[in-house]
């Protein structure tokens, strides 16, 4: 694997997002993602990560309106202008940043508009793939359990995996997160094997509290040991919510780095 990243949208959130980048990096990430960096000059934050060594990964698309529930505008019917300002948004922040990688926020659309909402979905993500790819930046797409967020149009893997189908762009791939998937009472290295194939990038927290990734229904050793054993190859990102200072929390990471040394194999 090419190692752990810290997901600076929920860790270290007291402190300015530049001096996130530097805490990450003395706490041995080797890498960092973000949900909305927006308001930080892409400029300084390319320095950042350069001069603390940590790879830059990928931001979210623009929201919208949290206060009103908008969480992103993909599946939204009547929301194209909106989704696609927010691509380009994205797109000249990955660029000048030097991110990888957009996560393209599906939107909420309500359970019972899930299948009337799918053909703006695949319409929404076939342009902005054919546009990201001009700029070498991928897509992830991520089903949000339907515990915590019921209306969300991208509810679980195997619809994501079937939606990949249909979309068609190789660019485009899952970000699979194995608190949601546990949160939804579903084995997240069963899940994971069965859509290997069509899986970009890894979250993990802990299940059912989305704390350190240490406890809970989901065994994050078995599963970090599982996914390896299966070939993947990219990153882990902590995506949690520490239960107190994230230095106090992180013995997870040299656990989790342990179950990945060779002759921990097997």
């Amino acid at each position: 694997m090419r190692g752990f990243a810290a997901n600076l949208g929920m860790l270290w959130t007291g402190l300015p997002l530049l001096d996130r980048v530097a805490a990450a990096a003395a706490a041995g990430f080797d890498a960092v993602e973000f949900h909305w960096p927006y308001d930080v000059d892409p400029d300084a934050l390319r320095v950042a990560a350069a001069d603390h060594g940590v790879a830059l990964l990928g931001v979210n698309s623009p929201p919208g309106r949290l206060d009103r529930g908008e969480l992103g505008f993909a599946a939204v019917e009547g929301a194209g202008e909106a989704f696609r300002a927010g691509i380009d948004q994205a797109l000249d922040y990955c660029r000048a940043a030097g991110a990888r990688a957009i996560h393209v926020m599906a939107g909420n659309v309500g359970a019972a508009r899930r299948a009337a909402a799918r053909p703006t979905f695949v319409a929404n993500l076939r342009w902005a793939a054919d546009r990201a790819a001009d700029a070498g930046v991928a897509l992830l797409v991520e089903p949000l359990n339907g515990i915590d967020h019921p209306d969300y149009f991208l509810c679980d893997v195997d619809q994501a995996a079937g939606l990949l189908a249909e979309i068609d762009r190789p660019s485009v791939s899952i970000q699979f997160d194995s608190y949601h998937v546990g949160r939804q009472g579903q084995d997240a290295t069963a899940v994971f094997a069965r859509f290997r194939d069509a899986i970009g990038h890894v979250q993990i927290a802990a299940c059912p509290d989305r704390a350190e990734p240490d406890h809970g229904t989901v065994d994050h050793r078995a599963f970090v040991r599982a996914i390896a054993g299966l070939g993947y190859a990219g990153w882990i990102a902590g995506e949690y919510r520490p239960r107190a200072a994230v230095e106090a929390g992180l013995g997870w990471l040299a656990e989790l780095r342990d179950v990945l040394r060779p002759d921990a194999q097997g």
